[in-house]
């Protein structure tokens, strides 16, 4: 009997490309504090809870830049479950016409439960950050 080692050695550079995406569909309640305004402009501070009623997470890797994207997200019978998140901004408008405003809101969205999305490799809490914009429309 002879004793016999096989050792390979590769080097070499990988890339991998890979994409994470969330979708969430969410009613929002919120209450807004006008701080200041002006006949042509406006601040505003708001505040207020996102409802989460649908989210959707997937994720696809990519092993060589030649092949197409496949998608290795593993197959769950768990269920969404509803997610609630407090929801902080300030909102700057500019009035556009006598009932319309053009608006920016930078804001944050705090999650306070783990949000449990179906396909997820790590259920948690999704802080948002970001700036809304838009126009608005005075009813009264």
């Amino acid at each position: 009997m002879v004793i016999d080692t096989i050792k390979t050695i590769t080097q070499g550079t990988r890339q991998i490309n890979a994409s994470n995406s969330y979708q969430f569909l969410s009613i929002p309640v919120f209450v807004q504090y006008i701080i200041v305004e002006r006949p042509s402009w406006s601040l505003a501070a708001v505040a207020g809870a996102n409802f989460n009623l649908y989210s959707r997470y997937s994720n696809e890797i990519n092993n060589a830049s030649t092949v197409p994207l496949q998608s290795t997200s593993q197959k769950s019978t768990d269920k969404n479950s509803i997610g609630v998140a407090v929801f902080g901004g300030l909102r700057f408008g500019k009035r556009i016409g006598k009932r319309m405003d053009l608006f920016a809101m930078p804001s944050v969205n705090w999650s306070l439960q783990q949000q449990h999305i179906k396909n997820s490799i790590l259920d948690k809490k999704i802080q948002q950050l970001g700036i809304n914009i838009g126009v608005s429309y005075k009813l009264n």
